[in-house]
């Protein structure tokens, strides 16, 4: 009867210790994907922090273009007959791309 016990004891020992070895590995992985998610996130941050002044950048560029082209419209409208919203028309593809963009930045 104790023989029967200690084996007992022993066999449940032995399973605890596979499933605590398991655990381990688990948490080893676990460890290992959140460090990963981390480097991945922090790449992330950079970039959209380059992306935001990047964006920023065209947004001043774009500002002082309408600031030049309404200037040049409205000082030769009294010189032509087109209309001052014909600027808009002509908008490059890029732009109108560029322009939404800034909007949901």
């Amino acid at each position: 009867l104790i023989q029967d016990l200690t084996y007992q004891i022993e066999d449940e020992n032995r399973v605890s210790m596979a499933h605590l070895s398991e655990k381990d590995d688990e948490i080893r992985a676990v460890r290992a994907q959140c460090q990963a998610i981390t480097v991945e996130l922090e790449k992330l941050i950079v970039e959209k922090v380059n992306l935001d002044a990047e964006i920023s950048k065209y947004r001043q560029l774009l500002e002082g273009e309408e600031n030049r082209t309404h200037g040049r419209v409205i000082s030769t409208a009294s010189h032509s007959l087109e209309p001052a919203t014909q600027t808009s028309e002509f908008q490059s593809p890029q732009r109108t791309i560029l322009e939404r963009l800034i909007r949901l930045g």
